[in-house]
């Protein structure tokens, strides 16, 4: 599976960025080819799990290090055109560059390797860029209950 933005600009500058769903990638990285930000001793989240010995870096800071390179010299606040493909549909949308960046960034970060977000890789499965927040309420709660529902006919099952 994967997903595939693509920004374009006023000016003509065009970003695209297709991303898999699955992203392997070795643990340990070279530091050189990375900035310190991500590095996963650069303010480690207190509750992450990895552990200096076996990842080398946060596998979210990768992730989301490829994908704002190309945005260091484009304002937030600039209206650009964002068409998003998955396998499934197309959207499009003409709206600001941080939109776009939020939704794309919400994907890489719970379809990334990380043990602590890896419980929304459901919600990333079926993204939906743009959400309102009423419609992203919609889908977390959505997505909770149908997790206890499971949890709960496991359970009975047990008994």
């Amino acid at each position: 599976m994967f997903i595939e933005y693509t920004f374009t600009m006023d000016d003509g500058k065009v970003l695209h960025y297709r991303v898999e769903f699955e992203r392997p990638r070795e643990h340990i990285l070279d530091k050189s080819l990375y900035p310190a930000w991500t590095q996963l001793e650069f303010h480690q989240c207190p509750n992450c799990p990895l552990t200096t010995e076996k990842y080398s870096h946060c596998p979210v800071a990768i992730d989301a290090h490829e994908i704002v390179l190309g945005f260091t010299e484009i304002l937030s606040c600039k209206e650009v055109d964002i068409h998003v493909r998955t396998q499934e549909r197309e959207y499009f949308k003409r709206t600001d560059a941080q939109t776009g960046l939020r939704a794309l960034i919400g994907f890489v970060m719970a379809s990334s390797a990380c043990p602590i977000l890896s419980p929304l890789r459901g919600m990333a499965y079926y993204h939906l860029p743009f959400a309102s927040l009423d419609e992203t309420v919609f889908r977390v709660t959505s997505s909770y209950l149908l997790h206890q529902y499971y949890v709960y006919q496991k359970m009975d099952n047990l008994i």
